[in-house]
């Protein structure tokens, strides 16, 4: 007889066996929110292996590309919280690109919401905290580069402070002085 101490079936399963789990439950269902009651016809419980992958996302033991791939099928990293906080980078990345698209950047003021209350600024500073603790794939860093995302935005702070206390001419002044300098 063979005795298997500490680890079950489920611990076994890698990362991608698992999503694919996941994957079949979602195409059935169209979410993840799996009651705790529910297993699989091999006995895995996918209510405690979301569990777990929400775990491992707030402790940062999941890569990025692992992320996504969940986000991809629906994966919810907070329950219980508004709608808001549910949203996958994708739908992020929308309203962030109609913000750049009316307002030509993304240096979005950190108290700022849309008209439905969707709280954009707290957002990017999310995102600022995801890229600098390399929670974002590159695709994402590069999505998010391409309507103009500053991802260190003290550099800015101190332009448009500078502009701000001096006028555009004296900064517009400067940059011809240093061109002249530069020839």
């Amino acid at each position: 007889m063979v005795w298997v101490v500490g680890k079950t079936k489920e611990k076994q399963l890698t990362f991608e066996q698992w999503y694919n789990l996941l994957k079949q439950y979602y195409e059935e269902y169209g979410n993840l929110l799996v009651p705790a009651n529910y297993k699989t016809l091999e006995g895995n419980n996918l209510h405690q292996k979301i569990s777990d992958f929400r775990k491992a996302y707030k402790n940062n033991k999941l890569t990025p590309e692992q992320i996504e791939k969940l986000e991809s099928i629906g994966m919810v990293w907070k329950i219980g919280k508004s709608k808001e906080e549910q949203m996958t980078f994708d739908e992020w990345y929308e309203l962030l690109k109609q913000y750049y698209e009316e307002h030509g950047d993304l240096l979005v003021p950190s108290y700022y919401e849309t008209s439905d209350e969707k709280k954009i600024g707290k957002n990017i500073q999310n995102l600022r905290k995801a890229y600098k603790n390399n929670k974002l794939t590159p695709e994402q860093i590069t999505k998010l580069e391409s309507i103009g995302m500053v991802w260190n935005t003290r550099d800015n702070k101190i332009i448009i402070n500078y502009v701000n206390t001096s006028g555009i001419q004296s900064l517009n002044k400067n940059l011809e002085d240093d061109n002249k300098k530069i020839k």
